[in-house]
């Protein structure tokens, strides 16, 4: 398109026909005088007015400053992304005529090679197969010839190829992206990102998702499998205690069926040569029901292991007639199973911020086994107190006195003075005399003396004079018997222990407490006096009385080290292990269940006799693998503790780790063991999930289409790229050409030339 446009000097035209009017009218008054011999004066005038004329007429030209304009439509540059799912749930063989979804990608690919053809003439064609990351393919006229024969991958990570996607595509222009997938996502962390935040990003970026679903959706019809999905259970349990392992179960094409679930469990047995072996055996059972199809039922097991030691547990399922695949049947784990400990019995009865970080700091110890009662209403205690493992310890944590039957103060009581076991009581609103326990037989072994006075009404508003404000910080101090105690040794160094005191968070409020009585030691104060800490021996046992219930600020501030270290020497003193007890060295691992190629990573524990953690030291690692060959593992020391991974996981099956350390002259050795699991993330449920990819794709601007349409999306997209055309204007100036300024000179050269040869001049 050509057009012509004008740019008048000043941007007005007022201002060019005003100066050229003015000028043409100083031309005609200024008229050249013709001399009397001259043949034609009259002719020689008009000449030279003329030249003038049109001298003014090239003037006015420039002045109105013409540009020629050309207008012309440029095709933009821009890329489409074909993307190829080559996992292995690909080569499911669910589509029209038994061909696989592989194959019918590929043949979708073949149909539309003409499209394709046509399409890369206008846009840059890229194509990519994937799994967990983009592989580029070698496209030419329309065909991709290095395509894999059979699909491989082990994963499919649509999300994390979604951003990967984007991450490629910076900086450049996106007509579209076009998926072919069944649409599940099966992977493993870190790329175990959300397909829908990915797709959100996409839109965000301008480019438009096409997604084209292959495979049936989900499992239905005539397709029935069961999967164990998940187990979980604690990473240890103290011998002949209750071991709890739950998870869940998916049920499709067994709807309404009564399922069996089997807990199979190592067990010592003695072979035809008198040696012990161990085998895996059914120790409980269950059934589980779908009422929906693809339903994920929740199970539980308990079971109490008989013997100490590292065993491993399998829950399955017996394969189920016409069932899929019986691979994804069962899952499998370990427990490590510990000798004795200490058994602690921690009783409560308002709930408050104190009790969590208490027991998990308890629970951090291998050798202390805590079991948790919360009381609502009397008679609860009695049956615990009865237990045939009788408790080492007893916590009583801010439960009002009126909960508990007569016969239960009087049991527990019994326990700590006859039967030597230990007491702590806890700060609180119903602790102590507030609690209503100074008419209590528990009153005989608690510390300091308990008044009846000191109640504290329930549900009434909270006694000024029996309890410190919650919002007055105490700050704990050692007084001269507690910076010799055990309880509060934070380190072995007296200086060093003071300091790290120092150092802690104030307790917020706490039991006002005054007499102690006679043979009772206060081991910390407040810094204005509040007795905190008191201990005793009580008959046989030994008990500790402790106004405060905010240690877990300590916790909260990072100083999770000594909170743990000073919950643990409670109990130990309580139990009168402060100074015994053999040495120990164990091994915790960071995951006891992984798949083929994932790293193992785990940290080495020690105490020695004193029950004291030891940092620094050296240790040898071993890992025998389910080849039986064994090989060391690389280890650093982080923070003090020792540390490794392991890597050469490639084998499925169990794998025992063994270190060997040196302790105060004597050799140390811990095994634990993990298993590397025999599970397909893609084979064990190959469902299609072709609702994702409807999903995903709207979310960018784009649709999902079947595959027998690819073609004809190719075709939509090859229109849209003749429709992305940007329009751009080229304009020439002709005002100041140099043609224009030589036609002036020219004019008025000839006009002087005239006058000088008709001798005007």
């Amino acid at each position: 398109m050509l057009r012509l446009s004008f740019y008048p000097l000043f941007g007005s035209y007022t201002a060019v026909a005003v100066m050229t009017a003015l000028l043409a009218a100083v031309i005609w008054m200024r008229k050249p005088g013709m001399n009397a011999g001259l043949a034609s004066s009259v002719h020689g005038q008009r000449i030279l007015l003329t030249l003038r004329y049109l001298a003014l007429t090239v003037l006015l030209f420039a002045m109105l400053r013409p540009v020629l304009v050309y207008t012309a439509s440029h095709r933009l540059a821009a890329s489409v992304q074909i993307l190829l799912d080559r996992s292995q749930s690909m080569s499911r063989n669910d589509e029209i005529g038994g061909a696989t979804r592989f194959n019918t990608a590929k043949k979708a690919l073949d149909d539309a090679a003409p499209q394709l053809r046509q399409l890369a003439r206008y846009s840059e064609l890229k194509a990519f197969t994937f799994d967990t990351a983009l592989a580029p393919l070698e496209c030419r006229d329309g065909q991709c010839s290095d395509l894999p024969e059979i699909p491989d991958g082990a994963e499919t990570a649509v999300g994390f190829i979604l951003d990967q996607l984007r991450e490629r595509s910076a900086g450049k222009r996106i007509l579209a992206a076009v998926m072919l997938t069944d649409g599940a996502q099966r992977t493993r962390p870190s790329r175990d990102i959300l397909p829908q935040d990915a797709a959100g990003r996409l839109r965000d970026a301008g480019i438009p998702l096409y997604t084209v679903p292959l495979g049936q959706a989900g499992l239905a019809g005539n397709t029935r499998d069961i999967s164990v999905d998940s187990v979980q259970s604690n990473d240890r349990v103290f011998v002949k205690n209750k071991l709890q392992i739950t998870g869940t179960i998916r049920i499709t094409g067994f709807t309404d069926q009564k399922i069996p679930v089997q807990l199979l469990f190592e067990t010592n047995n003695t072979n035809e040569q008198g040696t012990s072996v161990l085998s895996m055996e059914a120790v409980a059972q269950t059934e589980v029901q779908a009422k929906e199809d693809g339903q994920a039922v929740p199970f539980h097991f308990s079971y109490a292991p008989q013997h100490t030691g590292v065993f491993k547990y399998t829950v399955k399922v017996p394969p189920q007639e016409k069932e899929l695949s019986d691979r994804n049947n069962e899952q499998s784990g370990f427990i490590r199973v510990v000798d004795g400990g200490l058994k602690v019995l921690f009783i409560q009865g308002q709930r408050n911020f104190e009790q969590g970080p208490l027991r998990q700091s308890l629970h951090a110890s291998p050798d202390i086994n805590v079991n948790y009662l919360r009381i609502d209403k009397k008679g609860g205690l009695l049956h615990a107190l009865h237990d045939a493992v009788p408790y080492n310890v007893f916590i009583l944590d801010s439960i009002d006195a009126a909960m508990f039957t007569p016969e239960e103060l009087r049991e527990l009581t019994k326990q700590v003075k006859e039967d030597g076991a230990g007491l702590i009581l806890l700060g609180g609103l119903y602790a102590f005399g507030a609690g209503g326990y100074a008419d209590t037989p528990l009153a005989e072994v608690s510390p300091f003396v308990l008044s009846r006075a000191d109640r504290q009404p329930p549900n009434q508003p909270i006694r000024q004079d029996i309890h410190w404000s919650p919002l007055i910080p105490i700050p704990m101090q050692l007084t001269d018997s507690g910076k010799r105690h055990f309880v509060l040794r934070l380190d072995p160094n007296p200086k060093q222990n003071e300091e790290r005191w120092t150092k802690l968070p104030p307790l917020m409020g706490a039991n006002r407490l005054d007499k102690l009585k006679p043979g009772a030691v206060l081991l910390a104060a407040g810094t204005d006096g509040q007795k905190l800490l008191a201990a005793q021996m009580s008959g046989l046992g030994r008990v500790l009385a402790f106004a405060g219930d905010s240690t877990y600020r300590w916790r909260l501030a990072g100083f999770t080290e000594e909170h743990k270290t000073f919950w643990r020497q409670v109990v130990l003193w309580l139990a009168k292990m402060e100074g015994g007890g053999s040495g120990d060295c164990w091994i915790v691992l960071e995951s006891s269940r992984l798949f083929p190629g994932d790293p193992v990573k785990f940290q080495v524990f020690m105490r020695n006799k004193a029950g004291e953690e030891v940092r620094n030291f050296p240790v040898k690692v071993s890992v025998l693998k389910p080849d039986h060959k064994t090989e060391n593992a690389a280890m650093v020391t982080a923070d003090g503790v020792p540390t490794g991974s392991f890597r050469s996981t490639e084998f499925s099956g169990d794998y025992v780790i063994r270190a060997e350390t040196e302790l105060e002259g004597e050799t140390k050795t811990a095994e634990t063991r993990f298993l590397v699991q025999n599970r397909n993330l893609e084979l064990d449920n190959p469902a299609a999930y072709p609702k994702l990819l409807s999903d995903i794709a709207s979310v960018t601007g784009g649709k999902s289409v079947p595959h027998e349409q690819f073609g004809a999306l190719i075709t939509e997209l090859i229109k849209q790229s003749g429709e992305l055309v940007e329009k751009r204007e080229t304009k020439t100036t002709l005002y100041d050409h140099w043609t224009v300024l030589l036609l002036f000179v020219l004019l008025l050269a000839s006009e002087w030339f005239l006058r000088k040869y008709w001798g005007l001049v």
